[in-house]
């Protein structure tokens, strides 16, 4: 290890012997950033009181104040600064006391250069570790404390030991109380456990990998979305001991998700599914028939005369009857089934585990009935609508239809429906 190293260490050395201070001083002034020197312990409390060394190196016997009373003094106002006892005592009592005071280190006197320069070393090079891990630390806080996330530290019984400040102020915690995670983040009684919110703690300390989950929350009426990423901090053994979460706020990019989804795969008038999901509900129609050997019914609705309607009264009001329609079709039928705009005044219907047509003639009288009563479109205009329906039905056990054909074969249904005479149903008669 190099001396030069002690160029970044002050010392003060406290010795009554002028002859030896003196030579002491010009070998340490050589090496040390800066030397100071004291002939007695209330001299070396002053000087380091005003100069706050790194090293104190101090005989044991000085007049004044002894050298143990001094480094009584000095550990008053400073625990951590190295000392180290350059003395002729050897007995139980000065290491006893060594011991009490925090002693660095021994010189026996009489010592040589090297001896001295070496102990001296060893004693610098700790302290100027410390100064690299005090960096270290300082620079992590600030890294902690100006991270743009929210962060927290929690030990293994969900207990939040340390949280950086963009948490403590979004959520206004209180550091006097120790909380858990769950409290804070969900604000539940009791730790995650449900199939919504499943805790990954358990993986995590069993595998040693972390991983991030997405959570939504409900507080104050405002739906809000969390990532949390959980990372597992290991001891030198690879064993978890407590776990960092990183929480990001993510609602405004899952609400601009969702509404993109929702503009993708929903009509934008009536929020029914429109063609793009009508076609992905109807295959896992297709799908779930086939493995549970059930029937399902397809339907085609077009509203009777709508373009007459359109005409007379202006597109405002029709779209405001689509929409009226819309809400009472879907409160005649059932939560499993699925009512699609396809287009215009047309939507389709999908009533999944249709056991008979005899079934599926009464869901359809009922949506009938529904629309008898008028449509108030606005103060002064009431207009009546009804819908001709075309049905066809898809039967595992025969021939397997595609998607087109269902939708081709409800179409030309409906059309013999209006042929008919509207407001009436068909089913398609070439099953």
């Amino acid at each position: 290890m190099s001396y030069s190293l002690l160029k970044e260490i002050t010392i003060l050395i406290v010795e009554d012997n002028e002859s030896e201070l003196e030579e002491m001083g010009s070998l340490l002034d050589i090496y040390f950033k800066k030397c100071y020197r004291a002939k007695d312990g209330e001299e070396g409390y002053e000087l380091f009181t005003k100069n706050r060394v790194d090293i104190v190196m101090s005989d044991i016997g000085l007049p004044k104040l002894d050298g143990f009373g001094m480094i009584n003094k000095i550990r008053t106002i400073d625990k951590s600064v190295a000392i180290v006892i350059h003395t002729v005592f050897t007995n139980i009592d000065t290491f006893l006391n060594a011991i009490k005071y925090g002693v660095s280190d021994f010189v026996l006197k009489p010592a040589t250069a090297t001896k001295i320069l070496d102990t001296l070393l060893k004693a610098s090079a700790n302290i100027i570790r410390d100064r690299e891990l005090k960096k270290e630390q300082l620079l992590t806080q600030i890294i902690f404390e100006k991270f743009p996330y929210k962060i927290m530290i929690t030990d293994l019984e969900n207990n939040i030991l340390l949280t950086n400040s963009p948490f403590k102020n979004s959520l206004h915690l209180d550091d006097t109380k120790r909380e858990k995670c769950h409290e804070v983040l969900y604000g539940l009684k009791e730790p995650c456990n449900t199939p919504q919110r499943v805790c990954n703690k358990g993986r995590i300390i069993k595998t040693g990998v972390g991983d991030t989950q997405w959570h939504a929350q409900i507080k104050d009426g405002n739906k809000s979305y969390l990532e949390v990423e959980t990372v597992p901090l290991k001891d030198e053994d690879g064993k978890v001991y407590s776990l960092l979460k990183i929480i990001k706020d993510r609602t405004e990019e899952k609400t601009r998700e969702i509404k993109l989804e929702k503009m993708a795969n929903y009509d934008i008038l009536t929020g029914l599914p429109n063609r793009i999901l009508l076609y992905d509900r109807l295959e896992q129609a297709m799908l779930r028939s086939n493995r549970s050997r059930e029937e399902f019914a397809f339907l085609f609705i077009d509203i009777d005369d709508f373009k007459s309607i359109n005409d007379r009264y202006g597109h405002r009001c029709g779209d405001i009857l689509l929409k009226k329609i819309s809400k009472r079709v879907t409160s005649a039928i059932r939560k499993i089934d699925t009512l699609a705009r396809f287009g215009g005044d047309e939507f389709v219907l999908i009533l999944e585990s249709v056991s008979s047509v005899e079934q599926c003639r009464v869901i359809v009288e009922e949506i009938f009935n529904r629309l008898k009563k008028g449509f108030k479109l606005t103060d002064d205009i009431i207009v009546n609508a009804s819908c001709s329906i075309g049905i066809d039905l898809y039967s595992p056990l025969k021939k397997h239809k595609s998607k087109e054909e269902l939708i081709q074969n409800a179409d030309i249904a409906m059309y013999e429906a209006k042929k008919s005479g509207k407001d009436r149903f068909q089913f398609f008669e070439g099953n």
